[in-house]
């Protein structure tokens, strides 16, 4: 498939005609992605804008706490990068393909060239309004302990015991294994749980219930 045919079925290019679609392709590198690799890092210096012809694309974001934030898989037809592109700012996620995709790949300067035609502002406005009000419902505003403490109650299951490892526990609730240990050590110090090898003992299951609530003292030491 070449970027113009590529681009024949996708909004908003469906309504141009096809020199339209041929000057607007070569304006953009054709890119091929294996499943599992990374199309860019968070962090990352934003250098071109991604228009996704096949495949699926995940995309993770890290919080200052070591938690992170799935925000969403990208199929089809979805812009990967738009937001930074306009803005000129670095990566704002990682984004990682989830099986084999093909991207158009626009510069910078070319993606500006080509916001000129008649219509495109439009269509991208509506496009990031679009992504602003899906990005509400997907972000996890619960603090890491939160996360833990909601985890461990549902997991012993009225047992009073969890048999998870760390490395388990950090993958269940998006954190690394080392905020698991710390945030282990203090509910163990207030008393709420116990800590073994490959298991944790819920000693209070009350007070866990307790420990989302408190914003000051444990929680405002996340």
């Amino acid at each position: 498939m070449s970027p113009a045919d590529a681009l024949r079925d996708i909004p908003p290019f469906d309504r141009m005609s096809d020199a339209e679609r041929g000057r607007t392709a070569r304006e953009a590198a054709w890119l091929s992605l294996r499943k599992g690799k990374a199309l860019y890092w968070q962090g990352d210096r934003t250098e071109a804008v991604f228009l996704l012809a096949s495949g699926s694309v995940r995309s993770v974001m890290y919080r200052s706490d070591e938690s992170t934030i799935e925000m969403g898989r990208s199929g089809r037809g979805e812009w990967l990068g738009l937001a930074e592109t306009l803005l000129g700012c670095p990566r704002l996620n990682d984004a990682i393909a989830e099986e084999a995709c093909e991207l158009l790949s626009f510069t910078r300067a070319g993606f500006e060239r080509f916001l000129g035609a008649p219509g495109m502002r439009s269509f991208f406005l509506r496009e990031l309004s679009r992504r602003y009000c899906a990005l509400h419902s997907q972000i996890e505003l619960r603090t890491p302990i939160d996360r833990l403490a909601r985890f461990l109650l549902a997991r012993c299951a009225g047992a009073g015991e969890v048999a998870c490892t760390q490395e388990e526990i950090a993958e269940a609730v998006g954190v690394t294994r080392e905020t698991v240990n710390r945030h282990l050590a203090r509910l163990q110090d207030k008393g709420v749980l116990k800590v073994g090898r490959g298991s944790i003992r819920i000693v209070d299951a009350e007070g866990l219930k307790g420990i989302p609530g408190f914003r000051v003292g444990l929680i405002s030491m996340i």
